[in-house]
C-alpha cells in the first residue's frame, strides 16, 4: 500500500505526540489528584497544535492531527471514551478554524487557543445538561440563588460565576497558545533539518513489545456487524428524547431492561457502574433536586435520565471498538485516515518510551514540549517507512 499522503503523516506525527503526553500526563494528574488536569490536558494539546502549526504551516493540519489524536484514545481502558474523542477532536476543529478566519499570525492563534480552553470548560456543563436534561439548569439556577442568598450576595446575577470562570479558561488559553508559538518558533529556527535518509530517532519498544492494539479491525479481521452500534445511538437519542414524557412506571421499567441488557452484553457497562463517583453524582443530583426544587419526583426523574445514557454510551463505546464501521469506512472513503491510525499505532511504543515522565511534564512543561516537538522530523520518518 502506498504510504498517506505528507500532511496526514504530518498529522499523524503530531496526532501521535499528543495521545501520547495525554496519556502520560493524565495517568500523573489522575495518580497525583491533582484538580483541573482536564484543563491542563488541553493546555497541553493547545501548546501543541500552535507549535506544530508554526512548525509546519500547512491547512489542515490542526483537524486532522486532533482526529489522529482523538483515533488513538480508542485504546483507553476507560469504559466512557466518546467524551474524551469528541472533545479531542473539537479542540482540533476550532483550532483550525480561528487559523482560517483570523490568519495564522498571534491573533488566530491566540483566538484559536482561547475558544480551544473555552470548550473545556463549557463542556462538563453540555454533559451535565445532556444526561441530566433542561432540569438540570433550572436546578444550577435556584441552587445559586440559595448560596447567593446564604453569601450575602442576594443581587449577584446568575452569570456572574460563570463569567468569571469563562475569563480565566480564556486567559489560561490564550497563555497556552503563545507559549505554543513561542515552542514553534524555537523549534525552526534551531531545530536540525531533516532528511529523508535520516535514521528513526525513537528507540525501539522496551522489551521487543508490539505496538498497541489499536481497536481497529482490519478488513481481513472483519469486526461485529454495525447493527448494534446503530440500535445504541438510536435509544440514546430516544432517551434523551423520551424520559422528560414518560410516566414514572414505564420509565422505571425502561432503565431496568436496557440496563439488565447492557449488564449482560457489554464489560464496559459492567466498569462504569461499579464506580462510586457515578452513583454518587446520580444520587446526589436527585437529592438536591428534591431539596432544592421541592420535587423528589424529578429528582429521581433526572437520576434515572443519568443512568439510562451512562448505559448507553458505554453500550455505544463497547460496540465502536469491535464494530465493522471502520471497514465500512475503509471501503467507503476514509482508507487513507485509516492507513495513517494505523502507521500511527505503530510507531506508539517507541514513543512512548522517548517521552519525559508526566512528573516531569508538569514541573517542566516548556523543556518537555520543546523535547517532544523536537522529534516530530524524526517521527515523520518513522511514518513514512
Amino acid at each position: 500500500m502506498d504510504p498517506p499522503s505528507l500532511l496526514w503523516r504530518k498529522a499523524a506525527a503530531l496526532g501521535s505526540l499528543w495521545a501520547s503526553a495525554e496519556i502520560v500526563l493524565g495517568s500523573f494528574l489522575h495518580n497525583a489528584r491533582i484538580p483541573f488536569g482536564g484543563h491542563l490536558l488541553t493546555a497541553l494539546g493547545i501548546m501543541l497544535m500552535t507549535g506544530g502549526r508554526r512548525l509546519w504551516p500547512e491547512p489542515g493540519l490542526l483537524w486532522r492531527s486532533a482526529l489522529v489524536c482523538a483515533a488513538m484514545k480508542s485504546i483507553s481502558p476507560s469504559a466512557f471514551i466518546i467524551g474524551p474523542m469528541l472533545a479531542i477532536s473539537i479542540e482540533g476543529f476550532l483550532m483550525e478554524a480561528a487559523l482560517r478566519v483570523l490568519g495564522e499570525g498571534a491573533v488566530g492563534c491566540l483566538t484559536g487557543g482561547v475558544i480551544a480552553m473555552i470548550w473545556t470548560f463549557l463542556q462538563p456543563f453540555l454533559r451535565q445538561f445532556l444526561f441530566y436534561g433542561p432540569d438540570a439548569a433550572l436546578l444550577y439556577a435556584q441552587g445559586w440563588r440559595q448560596i447567593a442568598q446564604w453569601s450575602g450576595f442576594a443581587g449577584a446575577s446568575l452569570w456572574t460565576p460563570a463569567l468569571s470562570l469563562l475569563a480565566a479558561n480564556a486567559v489560561l488559553g490564550a497563555a497556552a497558545a503563545a507559549a505554543g508559538m513561542r515552542l514553534g518558533r524555537w523549534e525552526r529556527e534551531n531545530g536540525e533539518p531533516r532528511k529523508e535518509t535520516k535514521p528513526s530517532a525513537l528507540p525501539p519498544p522496551v522489551g521487543g513489545s508490539p505496538a498497541p492494539a489499536s481497536r481497529f479491525p482490519s478488513p481481513e479481521q472483519g469486526g461485529r456487524p454495525p447493527f448494534l452500534t446503530i440500535l445504541h445511538v438510536a435509544l440514546v437519542i430516544l432517551a434523551m428524547a423520551a424520559t422528560q414524557r414518560l410516566p414514572m412506571p414505564w420509565l422505571l421499567l425502561g432503565t431496568g431492561l436496557y440496563t439488565g441488557w447492557g449488564l449482560s452484553r457489554q464489560t464496559l457497562v459492567f466498569k462504569r457502574l461499579r464506580r462510586p463517583g457515578l452513583w454518587a453524582g446520580i444520587v446526589g443530583a436527585a437529592l438536591l433536586a428534591g431539596l432544592i426544587l421541592g420535587k423528589p419526583s424529578l429528582g429521581l426523574r433526572m437520576g434515572l435520565r443519568a443512568l439510562l445514557l451512562t448505559v448507553g454510551f458505554a453500550c455505544v463505546s463497547e460496540e465502536l471498538r469491535h464494530s465493522a464501521l471502520i471497514g465500512l469506512l475503509e471501503r467507503h472513503g476514509g482508507a487513507l485516515f485509516i492507513d495513517t491510525v494505523r502507521r500511527a499505532f505503530r510507531t506508539f511504543p517507541g514513543l512512548l518510551s522517548s517521552l519525559p515522565t508526566g512528573r516531569e511534564m508538569a514541573r517542566r512543561p516548556m523543556n518537555s514540549l520543546r523535547r517532544m516537538l523536537a522529534q516530530a522530523p524524526a517521527l515523520l520518518d518513522d511514518l513514512d517507512r
